[in-house]
């Protein structure tokens, strides 16, 4: 058997996305990923037409980038795919000499840049320090939490001190504005603004952008590509769909143009 030859599940998802007219790997505009049921679907922007990307299930998160690409989060792992669902790279998106020194919760929602060279997620992570002077027998260990955005290449895990690949601490929810700009909020402090947008990797602090003081933790933020709005979710249970038009580049503050109120638990 030849060695590309694929599976018949990939076969069958060809055959489906031609029936979409996917044919060639276009812009991520043509279609949204998802996942349901633990495995990855495309859909049109309209929801008209649905494929089905993956059969073995397990996956939590998918994003896909311009040329088509997928990033899919399973089990702690990234699977690098194509829209035919073929893993072309599985791996752990921390290196391992960093994954050694610290205690990490995640990763979380991660996200494929436009042209697919890297990925951001979210993690939380616990440094651990010794304090001689606690006044126990051999001292104490004293932990302190941090939330942030991570960052690796799309195909390989990467060390946290690599330039280019430096995480970012407070903000979480990483959705990419372009190839080089990242849009945070989830902050778990209240000393930085809800909202920030960060330069990948460049280890420098993320530019803080907004809070909204009528609602409470703006989370999951989104941005159009031109940069004319922005969606998060808002309030302690996320119960808030809050629209923001831009009003300049940041830190200049948006206007919010719709608070749409969860309906009946959805």
């Amino acid at each position: 058997m030849p060695t590309n030859t694929r599976s018949l599940a990939s076969i069958a998802t060809a055959g489906a996305l031609a029936a979409l007219g996917i044919t060639a790997p276009p812009g991520h505009a043509d279609s949204i990923s998802y996942v349901k049921d633990g495995n990855v679907y495309l859909t049109t922007p309209d929801g008209s037409q649905t494929v089905q990307v993956t059969t073995a299930g397990g996956y939590s998160s998918a994003s896909q980038s311009d040329d088509g690409r997928l990033i899919g989060l399973k089990a702690g792992r990234f699977h690098l795919m194509n829209r035919w669902g073929d893993v072309l790279s599985d791996f752990a998106p921390v290196g391992a000499g960093t994954a050694g020194s610290i205690t990490l919760s995640g990763p979380y929602d991660p996200a494929i840049s436009p042209d697919g060279t890297k990925v951001a997620y979210g993690f939380y992570v616990q440094y651990k320090s010794g304090d001689p002077n606690c006044g126990k027998p051999g001292g104490c260990m004293q932990g302190q939490l941090y939330t942030g955005t991570g960052y690796s290449r799309s195909d390989a895990g990467v060390e946290w001190n690599t330039p280019g690949f430096q995480p970012q601490y407070s903000w979480t929810d990483p959705s990419w504005m372009d190839d080089a700009q990242v849009l945070v909020s989830s902050p778990t402090s209240s000393l930085v603004k809800e909202s920030a947008i960060d330069t990948a990797g460049d280890g420098k602090d993320a530019l803080g952008w907004f809070s909204d003081p009528s609602v409470q933790n703006l989370s999951d933020g989104e941005m159009t590509r031109q940069r004319t709005a922005a969606a998060f979710l808002g309030n302690t249970q996320a119960d808030h769909l809050l629209i923001y038009r831009t009003q300049g580049t940041a830190p200049a503050e948006p206007e919010r143009c719709l608070d749409a109120p969860a309906q009946g638990g959805r």
